[in-house]
C-alpha cells in the first residue's frame, strides 16, 4: 500500500487453490490493467502466519476493500451524515439478502430485458438465464434516504447503457439524479459516457475474460461511485476482488479457449445458465470493443502478461519451502475431498507445487495468446 499505514487487512487462505498463486496474479494483472489508469487495486503479499507460536500456514496479506483515502479514494461519509453527496462501494452479491435492509439493494436489469452475451460472433440471446439481482453496499451509509438513492442511480445506469445498446437511444439524468429521460442532443455513447467510467469497465472486462473466474455472475464484482463535492459521478469498476476459483482450476473455460466474462455460462452448480449483465450490455457496441482492443493491445506489447509468466515462477521458486510447510499443515496438496468437485481433472490431479504452478502457468499462455488473437490491433 505505498507505505501507507491502515486499520484494516485481509489474510486470504486460497485453500482450494493448490498453487497459491491463483489470486496474487489476478492482482499483479489488475495492477497492470487498472492501477497503472489510476483505479483502485489492492496490493498483495505472502504471509506465513503463526498464532501464539503454532503455525497456520501461508496466507496473502491484501487490503481490506473499503472506502478511504489510498484504497477506493471516494468521498467517505462522515458519522451518522445522511445526505447522499457521498461516494459508495458496491458489490454485485449473491448473498446480499444477508444484509440489512440499509446495506443492501435489488437491480432490475430494465425489467430482466434480454441482451446479447459475447461469444465472439453476433451472440446469444440471453432471455431465460438467471441473472443476480442482489446488492450489497459495502461503505458506511446511515440513511434510507442514502441507500434509495444509490440503488435507483445503478439502476438507472444500467438502464441508459441497455438503451444505448439495444435500442441506439440516448437517455440522460435530471439534474438531482432521480430519473432519467431521452435526448437527442448526444448520442447513445456519450449518455453512457456521462454516467459511466468506460475505461475501466473494459479493464475490468480484459481482466475476467483472462482469469474466467466462476463466480463472475454471482458475487466480488466492485464498483465506486462517487457523488462528493469533487466526484465524478460516474460508475467506476474497481476493487477486483476473489480469484481462487479462475484461470482454469475450476471447469470453466478449462481449455483456457472461447469467450467467457461476458457470455452465458452454469452457475457453480451446472444447473441454471447465468451471466453477467454489467460485462456483457456494451460488448458489441463498435465503440466499446475498440476500447477493449486498443487496451489489450498496449497491455500486451508492454509486457504485461509476460511478467505475469515471471512472476509465477519467481514465486514458486522463491517460495518453494513456505509452500511445502502449508502442504505439511493442511496436507490440501494430496487431500483434495473438501473441494475436488469443484476442480478441473488436471487440477485435481497436482501432487506438488510444482505441477500445480506448472499446470496455472500454462492455462494462462494458452489464454492470452487465444485472446491475443482476437483483441490484438
Amino acid at each position: 500500500n505505498e507505505g501507507e499505514k491502515f486499520k484494516n487487512w485481509v489474510l486470504l487462505a486460497g485453500y482450494k487453490d493448490t498453487s497459491f498463486l491463483r489470486d496474487k496474479t489476478a492482482y499483479e494483472l489488475a495492477e497492470e490493467l487498472l492501477g497503472s489508469d489510476g483505479y483502485y487495486v489492492t496490493d498483495a503479499e505472502f504471509a506465513e502466519v503463526y498464532i501464539n507460536g503454532e503455525y497456520w500456514g501461508i496466507y496473502l496479506l491484501a487490503e481490506q476493500q473499503e472506502i478511504k483515502e489510498g484504497r477506493v479514494n471516494v468521498t467517505e461519509a462522515e458519522d451518522d451524515y445522511t445526505g447522499t453527496d457521498i461516494g459508495y462501494l458496491l458489490e454485485m452479491d449473491g448473498y446480499y439478502y444477508t444484509e440489512s435492509e440499509l446495506q443492501s439493494f435489488e437491480v432490475n436489469y430494465t425489467g430482466w430485458a434480454s441482451i446479447k452475451a459475447y461469444d465472439g460472433n453476433k451472440g446469444r440471446s440471453t432471455r431465460g438465464t438467471s441473472i443476480n439481482k442482489g446488492f450489497t453496499i459495502k461503505s458506511d451509509i446511515y440513511s434510507p434516504e442514502q441507500r434509495d438513492f444509490i440503488a435507483n442511480f445503478v439502476n438507472r445506469v444500467y438502464e441508459i447503457m441497455y438503451y444505448a445498446a439495444c435500442e441506439d437511444k440516448a437517455y440522460v439524468f435530471n439534474p438531482d439524479f432521480t430519473a432519467i429521460f431521452e435526448t437527442k442532443d448526444i448520442s447513445p455513447r456519450e449518455a453512457v459516457e456521462r454516467v459511466v467510467d468506460v475505461k475501466s469497465l473494459a479493464s475490468t472486462y480484459i481482466l475476467n475474460e483472462i482469469a474466467c473466474d466462476a463466480d463472475i455472475y454471482w458475487s466480488s464484482f466492485l464498483m465506486s461511485i462517487d457523488f462528493g463535492e469533487d466526484g465524478a459521478k460516474k460508475l467506476t469498476f474497481e476493487a477486483p476482488w476473489d480469484f481462487d476459483s479462475s484461470f482454469g482450476n475450476k471447469d470453466r473455460a478449462a481449455d483456457g479457449k472461447g469467450f467467457y466474462a461476458a457470455n452465458i455460462m452454469l452457475d457453480v452448480n451446472n444447473r441454471n445458465s447465468s451471466f453477467n449483465p454489467w460485462l456483457a450490455v456494451l460488448m458489441h457496441e463498435d465503440w466499446y470493443m475498440d476500447i477493449i482492443k486498443q487496451k489489450w493491445t498496449e497491455s500486451y506489447d508492454s509486457g504485461t502478461y509476460e511478467r505475469a509468466f515471471e512472476m509465477i515462477e519467481k514465486d514458486t521458486s522463491q517460495y518453494s519451502e513456505a509452500f511445502e510447510r502449508n502442504y505439511k499443515r493442511w496436507n490440501n496438496i494430496i487431500d483434495k475431498s473438501a473441494f475436488e468437485q469443484e476442480l478441473t481433472e488436471k487440477s485435481k490431479a497436482v501432487k506438488t507445487h510444482d505441477e500445480a504452478s506448472k499446470l496455472l502457468l500454462q492455462w494462462l499462455k494458452t489464454r492470452v495468446e487465444f485472446l491475443n488473437s482476437k483483441f490484438h490491433l
